[in-house]
């Protein structure tokens, strides 16, 4: 099946070894039942992703995305943050620091260089504004969180409810660490012009 598949990849791309030994193997370890047919209509959307993104998504990412996107656009969000689709891909990839940027890009079809920062930030400031701790703490596992987090606090509204949420994922002082203080130090300013 592996020789089909570099025909047909080389009848829809030409001749290109361009990460086709990776999309081989993501197809191998997420396809369950694998058939002539199965391998045309994999790379045929394959080729239209290909079209829409014009080159800016490496092929691996566009397979892991055609291969889980039913889990993926199920719920996109926690699969963005922490996949599960990956199945027997998980030690490639759950340490893979573009992972969530390219299917951020292919989910809302907007340009990976600010996928992640343009979804994490709605999502947070949603998060904090409406004290939804799971989602949060969701979002805190991401990298980017404290600038994110730093980006967002002009426009948050509902300090009280970013206060309770912050401290109940933890977002403390135990690293003491200069971006924790200024996160903290502007809430408290904030927070002072409430009216209780």
């Amino acid at each position: 099946w592996k020789s089909f598949f570099s025909s047909k990849w080389e009848e829809a791309f030409g001749k290109t070894e361009n990460e086709l030994s990776k999309v081989i193997q993501v197809y191998d370890i997420l396809t369950e039942v694998i058939t002539p047919r199965e391998i045309i209509a994999f790379i045929n959307e394959f080729v239209s992703i290909k079209q829409i993104t014009k080159e800016t998504i490496p092929n691996r990412y566009i397979a892991l995305f055609i291969k889980g996107k039913e889990i993926i656009l199920e719920n996109p969000f926690p699969e963005i943050v922490k996949p599960s689709y990956l199945k027997g891909l998980d030690y490639l990839y759950q340490n893979d620091e573009n992972l969530p940027k390219y299917i951020t890009s292919l989910v809302y079809q907007i340009p990976p260089e600010n996928a992640v920062q343009i979804i994490y930030t709605r999502q947070l400031n949603d998060a904090l504004s409406n004290g939804n701790f799971e989602k949060a703490k969701l979002i805190s596992q991401a990298p980017e969180f404290l600038e994110i987090l730093d980006s967002i606090l002009h426009e948050i509204t509902m300090v009280g409810n970013a206060i309770i949420t912050l401290n109940e994922i933890n977002l403390n002082l135990e690293h003491s660490d200069k971006k924790h203080i200024e996160i903290w130090d502007n809430l408290f300013e904030k927070s002072k012009n409430l009216s209780f």
